[in-house]
């Protein structure tokens, strides 16, 4: 499907149900840690506050994570493919990117409804 301001992730099972819902398209959407670099290259789905984001091939995204009166930036270089993942904050200042599904294309103009592993399916909202 072609970029919409809103989709729905369905099809994980098991303990991976908290990743489907609804991802909303923008830069920060109160996920923490927060991200702060607009996204380059594509637009990015977030999914409420729970650092869940649906990331196009040739996205990089950065920001901030606060710990301890500091700030200590990240940045998130293009992953090549469609990935919906999980901004991981150690507490301790550290953010990760842990990739939870992928999706062969690497086309950023258009979101694969189908074809993932794990095996979900992305319609619009």
């Amino acid at each position: 499907m072609a970029t919409t301001a809103s989709v729905t992730v369905d099809g994980f099972t098991g303990g991976d149900t908290t990743y489907n819902g609804t991802y909303t398209k923008g830069t920060s959407g109160g996920v923490d840690p927060t991200i702060t670099t607009p996204p380059t290259d594509g637009e990015v789905y977030i999914k409420g506050l729970e650092a869940f984001v649906l990331l196009p091939p040739s996205v990089t995204i950065g920001g901030e994570n606060s710990y301890d009166g500091d700030n200590y930036p990240y940045s998130f270089e293009p992953q090549g493919n469609w990935t919906i993942s999980r901004m991981y904050d150690d507490g301790e200042g550290a953010t990760s990117l842990l990739v939870i599904a992928t999706n062969p294309s690497s086309n950023n103009d258009y979101i694969p409804e189908t074809g993932w592993s794990p095996s979900i399916t992305i319609t619009a909202a």
